[in-house]
């Protein structure tokens, strides 16, 4: 996944490790099979919360960044399967971040999006190539 994200964007990519700070301007991509929370300000890598649904989870990290950083925080979710990351969104929306989904109608895979849009806690709906803005 860092591969491949980083032919995408001009951002540094890579693969989170446990302890890593996050760092601006970085996209920190988390290995498979645990999940990535924010804790103290540091990367940790844990055992899946869950024994069903997706590893790494992305409520997990979401959820982390919304008890870390508050109304600091900021979700985004993008095209994927599933439901995962409707429950972090709200976390995050409920500490006062702000929200973000991909405009299903752009996604390749409309479930993860639309999910957090009928969650009724995303901000804005938007293209991917406006989502940084």
């Amino acid at each position: 996944m860092a591969e491949l994200l980083g032919r995408e964007t001009q951002l540094e990519v890579v693969v989170a490790e446990d302890g890593d700070t996050p760092r601006k301007g970085t996209v920190h991509v988390c290995p498979p099979g645990v999940d990535l929370v924010v804790r103290g300000g540091v990367i940790r890598l844990l055992p899946p919360s869950k024994a069903a649904g997706p590893k790494p989870s992305v409520d997990a990290m979401l959820a982390s960044l919304a008890s870390e950083y508050a109304e600091r925080s900021v979700g985004v979710i993008l095209s994927g399967t599933g439901s995962d990351g409707s429950y972090g969104m709200r976390e995050i929306h409920a500490a006062g971040g702000l929200t973000i989904a991909q405009d299903p109608a752009t996604a390749k895979y409309a479930s993860m999006p639309r999910s957090a849009i009928e969650g009724g806690m995303v901000d804005r709906t938007v293209p991917p190539g406006e989502i940084g803005q």
